[in-house]
């Protein structure tokens, strides 16, 4: 199996712009007589996402449903309500919102804030790479985001660029909780086990590669995967297959940002952070989310207090 790009797993991220040459099936139903589904956002391996009107409210929100065969697999709709459960615990405003789930006709389903912007792994796309402050800024609104679910027991397990949106005031919000595992809980737990393997090659771990129990720090190193993409234009490691990719995680060190850049203007400081970030050994990573975007502001605008800490948040 060759190691896939940034948007292999699961259902990615929720855009505002509709795409109508993908199938649809939903289109003009309406959903648990409240969702009026408008137009097909965009589609994964297990499901798709439509723009959805409130009948009653005239509020647009984004619905994902559970495709056919998903919906079906008794495995993946109680992953999906876990999904839904997980970020209903969530309140951060860098993090999607999920407002409903039901199960209409067959059709399992969650209905989710609709997010205006674009995801992180596109703007790069086209962009290449972020300048510094830029990137400080996205790390700062994901680092919130994961500070919350961390303190809950929620680690993510697939922050990767493709579940991260950008919003027209440039603010991140993560998505996609769909890997999420809650930790130290039996019910949850059942639907993970052990030594079963998650994640996007090139952005998990190595530890999350190697099917251990993880915590946090698994998500540390995926952010720290992602900054790396941000400065250099491309992921820490990449090519071959699953198993090559995760054996030279595990072995090697990538060239360090500041000397792997096309641009010369990467401070050392930035780049020993992503470095720290993306250590094999969890022990040796920063040991928090907060700890890290304090460590990313720090670099960035050198130790600037007024700066390094100031409350980020988006408009509501």
């Amino acid at each position: 199996m060759q190691a896939q790009p940034d948007d292999a797993t699961f259902l990615d991220s929720v855009h505002v712009h509709p795409q109508p040459s993908l199938r649809a099936p939903l289109v003009g139903r309406i959903i648990d007589q409240r969702y009026r589904v408008l137009s097909c956002l965009g589609r994964g391996g297990m499901g798709v996402v439509y723009l959805v009107q409130h009948v009653e409210l005239g509020k647009p929100l984004a619905l994902k449903a559970l495709s056919g065969g998903a919906s079906r697999d008794s495995t993946m709709a109680a992953r999906f309500k876990r999904e839904a459960r997980l970020v209903s615990k969530l309140s951060d405003p860098h993090t999607v919102q999920v407002f409903d789930y039901g199960v209409t006709d067959g059709v399992t389903w969650m209905v989710m804030q609709l997010v205006p912007g674009s995801d992180l792994s596109r703007l790069l796309t086209e962009h290449g790479t972020f300048a510094a402050p830029r990137l400080a800024k996205v790390v700062d609104g994901v680092c919130r985001s994961l500070s919350e679910a961390h303190a809950l027991g929620i680690v993510h397990r697939d922050i990767k660029p493709g579940n991260i949106m950008l919003t027209d005031a440039d603010e991140a919000v993560v998505l996609d909780f769909g890997l999420a595992k809650l930790r130290d809980s039996r019910e949850f737990n059942t639907l993970s086990a052990r030594g079963v393997v998650v994640g996007t090659p090139g952005y998990m771990s190595p530890d999350q590669a190697l099917g251990a129990e993880l915590d946090a720090r698994a998500d540390i190193y995926s952010l720290g995967a992602v900054m790396y993409r941000m400065l250099v234009g491309r992921a820490p490691f990449s090519g071959g297959t699953v198993a090559e990719l995760c054996l030279r995680q595990m072995h090697e060190r990538p060239l360090a940002p500041h000397l792997a850049a096309p641009r010369a203007e990467i401070s050392m400081a930035l780049s020993d952070v992503v470095m720290r970030a993306l250590e094999p050994d969890p022990d040796c990573r920063y040991q928090s989310a907060e700890a890290l975007r304090r460590a990313v502001l720090a670099a960035v605008y050198q130790g600037d207090d007024d700066v390094v800490f100031p409350l980020v948040r988006r408009a509501s």
